[in-house]
């Protein structure tokens, strides 16, 4: 199959979607802002803009609703980050350094990794519980200064309900891992330490 030198390479859907979503107006990103929690059936004013940013082999695909999900949370918060939505919520728990609120946000992420989306005819739409933690933890990153992984945080949600429960593991992991190889170093340190006497 040969390539024509003018053929632009074909980007993932979410790559190609969060790239659209970036190159919105003000008053466009505004639209979407006011459409947040809201599924694309529900939307007021923003559907045709939607189905613009929306990559063309996704329009009628079952992750249409996740996709609109995203683009109403993108103007929340438009940094970007490294990493999933768990390392994102590590950093804004980092920030906040040593407080009671810290507890608060370890009960805010496990209640995010064990939200679901609303089911609509067995299929998995962007509503319900989820959709609210996950806007609320947006909203916290925004607030922190931490930016979102648009791309990656798309990618996710697709997959948000498979049964392995392979994002809810990465940002488990992201979220949770440092902290734990960081509390399981200190103990070690002292045993080295105590055991050189």
């Amino acid at each position: 199959m040969s390539t024509d030198a003018n053929e632009k390479p074909q980007l993932k859907p979410a790559e190609e979607f969060v790239n659209n979503l970036k190159a919105l107006k003000r008053a466009d990103l505004a639209v979407l802002k006011r459409n947040a929690g809201r599924t694309v059936a529900e939307s007021r004013g923003a559907m045709g803009l939607f189905y613009r940013v929306l990559p063309q082999r996704l329009v009628g695909s079952i992750s249409e609703d996740i996709y609109f999900l995203v683009a109403t949370l993108y103007p929340l918060n438009g940094q970007d980050h490294d990493g999933d939505m768990g390392a994102t919520m590590r950093a804004v728990k980092t920030l906040r350094g040593k407080t009671k609120e810290n507890d608060s946000m370890d009960r805010r992420m496990n209640a995010l990794l064990d939200s679901e989306f609303d089911s609509v005819s067995g299929t998995p739409s962007a509503g319900g519980e989820m959709a609210y933690r996950l806007r609320q933890a947006v909203k916290l990153a925004a607030a922190a200064g931490v930016g979102i992984n648009w791309q990656k945080l798309t990618e996710d949600l697709t997959f948000w309900s498979h049964p392995d429960r392979r994002a809810r593991k990465r940002w488990a992991r992201s979220y949770y891992g440092e902290q734990s190889s960081k509390a399981e170093s200190k103990p070690q340190k002292k045993e080295e330490t105590s055991s050189a006497y």
